[in-house]
C-alpha cells in the first residue's frame, strides 16, 4: 500500500490525475471546458472562459495599457491547439507577443475540421476580430464532425479516480504488446459505457454526445451541404458577409515536407480558395526554411509542431498569413 501511495504521488507531480477536460457541444462538437488551468509533465495549459487557450501574461499586459489592438481570429486543430505545448511556446501567444497592436484568438480543438469552424461562427460569431486565418491541413478536406461520445482517451470530460488510473488506461496501453493493449482498451471502454456499473449515475450528466444543431429557415448569406469543402466555402462567405477579412495558411505536415508532395486533400483546397481569391500561405517554403535539414527538431509525429522550435517556426507562418491581410 505505501508503494501504491508513493507511485500515485510522483504521477500527481508530472500532471497525471488531472488532464485537460472536454465537453460536447452541438453546435462544434466538443471543446475543452473553460477557465482550466492544469500541469501536465512541466507544462502549463490554460483556458479562458470561452475554453480557448489563450496568452495570460498578454491579458494582463493589455489590462494595464490604453493602446487600442487589433484582433485576429485564427481556426485551427490541434495543429493550433497546441496539446500540451506549454502556454509561454504555444505559437498563438507567441504571435501576440511579438505584437504590441495585436489580440490573438485562437479558436481551436484537436481534430476539428470545416464544420467544427463553421458551427463555432454559427453559433459564437467572429468575437469581434478584425481578421480572420484559417489554419487547414489535406485532410480537412475530408474531416466531418461525428457528434458521438467522447473519446475519453483523447478528450476526457472528468478527473480520473487516481492518476495510477490514468496512467494504466491512458498511457500504457500505447507501450503494451498489442494483445494486452487490445484487452485494456476493451475493459476501458466498457467502464465508459453506460452500461457500465460505475457508470450508471454519471453517465448522463458528462457522457452522452449532443445532437447536431440544425440551423433552420433559410440562410441568405450561404448554404452548405454539410461537406467539409463546402463548410470551408461558407465560412469564407460567412467572413465576407461580415466584412472580416480572411487568409488561409495550408499546414503541409511532415510525410508532406519530406516527400515534397502534398496528399490527396491539398489540392481540392488549394482549388476552392484560388475560385474565391483568398490569400494563401504556404507552410513548405516556411518549415524549409526553419528545419535547418531536419524535421524532426519541429515535429513530435506526423503532423504535431509540438516542439518549441516547431511552435516558433508555426508563429512565423501566422506572421506571413496576418501580413498578407494587409497586402
Amino acid at each position: 500500500m505505501a508503494i501504491v501511495l508513493v507511485l500515485e504521488l510522483l504521477l500527481r507531480t508530472l500532471g497525471l490525475g488531472r488532464p485537460l477536460l472536454y465537453q460536447a457541444d452541438s453546435y462544434v462538437e466538443y471543446l475543452a471546458k473553460p477557465n482550466q488551468k492544469v500541469f501536465r509533465f512541466g507544462k502549463s495549459i490554460s483556458t479562458d472562459d470561452l475554453g480557448l487557450r489563450f496568452c495570460e501574461q498578454c491579458r494582463l499586459e493589455r489590462n494595464s495599457e490604453s493602446t487600442k489592438r487589433s484582433k485576429v481570429m485564427i481556426l485551427g486543430d490541434s495543429v493550433m491547439f497546441g496539446g500540451f505545448v506549454d502556454d509561454k511556446s504555444l505559437a498563438s501567444n507567441s504571435l501576440e507577443r511579438s505584437r504590441k497592436d495585436l489580440i490573438v484568438a485562437n479558436v481551436s480543438a484537436g481534430s476539428w475540421g470545416p464544420g467544427n469552424w463553421l458551427g463555432w461562427v454559427q453559433s459564437r460569431g467572429f468575437l469581434n476580430a478584425d481578421s480572420l486565418i484559417i489554419v487547414v491541413s489535406s485532410h480537412d478536406a475530408f474531416d466531418e464532425p461525428q457528434f458521438k461520445q467522447l473519446n475519453l482517451n483523447t478528450n476526457p470530460v472528468e478527473n480520473p479516480s487516481s492518476a495510477l488510473d490514468e496512467l494504466s488506461f491512458r498511457y500504457l496501453p500505447k507501450v503494451l504488446p498489442p494483445f494486452l493493449s487490445r484487452r485494456m482498451l476493451s475493459l476501458q471502454e466498457f467502464l465508459n459505457s453506460e452500461d457500465s456499473f460505475v457508470n450508471q449515475n454519471r453517465y448522463k450528466k458528462n457522457y452522452r454526445a449532443l445532437p447536431q444543431h440544425v440551423f433552420s429557415g433559410p440562410d441568405l448569406v450561404c448554404s452548405t451541404d454539410g461537406s467539409p469543402l463546402a463548410d470551408l466555402k461558407c465560412l469564407i462567405l460567412r467572413s465576407r458577409h461580415a466584412g472580416i477579412p480572411v487568409s488561409v495558411v495550408q499546414f503541409w505536415n511532415r510525410d508532406e515536407l519530406l516527400s515534397g508532395s502534398p496528399e490527396p486533400g491539398h489540392s481540392l483546397i488549394a482549388s476552392q480558395l484560388e475560385d474565391l481569391k483568398i490569400p494563401v500561405i504556404q507552410s513548405k517554403t516556411i518549415f524549409y526554411k526553419c528545419s535547418a535539414g531536419s524535421f524532426n527538431s519541429l515535429f513530435i509525429d506526423h503532423i504535431h509542431p509540438y516542439t518549441d522550435a516547431g511552435q516558433q517556426c508555426l508563429s512565423k507562418t501566422l506572421a506571413y498569413a496576418l501580413a498578407a491581410l494587409r497586402q
